[in-house]
């Protein structure tokens, strides 16, 4: 299983008990019992962690300097963000910053309303956008960029495969480093 299955399946848990815990502002502090500076400001927030801030209505922050600060935002991991309405953000510096935009793994962000960013570094930054895989990068709306190092930078693009790129409009680029280039070609 890899890792950024786990974390999510450990998120999901942690999710469900702080919900059965969290009332209008709660914080959990260190094990002796001492505030950890953790913040709660929004109805129905959670946070826990060394800084942790949950300030939207219903938000969860779950790790050291973890922000969630819309409605509905969850942050788990350090330095997590979850700041778009919606937003899940789960794993060290990775940024939930679009509307209902989901960002997972390490260094992943979502800045694209309804954007989707699963691996490492990977960044989902148009409307609709989805990027799957360590550095993957989805720049337009509706892009979708699978595998290692893989780019759909223009509007409507598929790039399917380690280092597969479609940099033209609606263009498809499948398979190890394939280049798709003009508008509506495939590779």
């Amino acid at each position: 299983m890899n890792n950024s299955i786990r974390f999510v399946s450990v998120a999901v848990v942690l999710l469900g008990l702080c919900t059965d815990l969290a009332q209008a502002g709660q914080t959990c502090g260190d094990v002796s019992g001492q505030s950890t500076g953790a913040r709660a400001s929004g109805d129905d927030a959670f946070a826990c962690g060394t800084d942790a801030q949950a300030d939207g209505t219903r938000s969860l922050a779950l790790g050291t300097r973890s922000r969630a600060t819309d409605a509905d935002t969850v942050a788990v991991g350090t330095d997590a963000q979850a700041s778009g309405l919606g937003g899940l953000a789960v794993g060290s510096q990775s940024a939930a910053s679009g509307r209902r935009s989901t960002a997972i793994g390490t260094g992943s962000a979502a800045s694209g309303d309804l954007s989707t960013a699963i691996g490492g570094n990977s960044i989902a930054s148009g409307a609709n956008s989805t990027a799957n895989g360590y550095q993957a990068r989805a720049t337009r709306q509706g892009a979708t960029a699978l595998g290692n190092q893989a780019l759909a930078s223009a509007e409507s693009t598929t790039a399917v495969g380690q280092l597969a790129a479609a940099t033209a409009v609606q263009s498809t680029a499948v398979g190890t480093a394939a280049q798709a280039t003009g508008t509506r070609s495939s590779a």
